[in-house]
């Protein structure tokens, strides 16, 4: 499921591979990260900007 606005060609390249390719207002998955930095000894996190929300931590 690929959501509403997609970039058309990446999704005609994955069709051209064999994908099914379905479109729809949302995708369906919501992204949260979190990555340890060596070179700064930090963690460093980032959140999916469509849920509205971001990254918020003590230090």
């Amino acid at each position: 499921v690929a959501e509403s606005g997609f970039d058309y060609d990446i999704l005609k390249r994955l069709k051209d591979r064999g994908h099914n390719i379905t479109c729809d207002a949302f995708g369906g998955s919501i992204v949260q990260g979190i990555e340890w930095r060596d070179e700064v000894n930090q963690y460093w996190a980032n959140c999916d900007i469509r849920k509205g929300g971001v990254p918020d931590g003590i230090s």
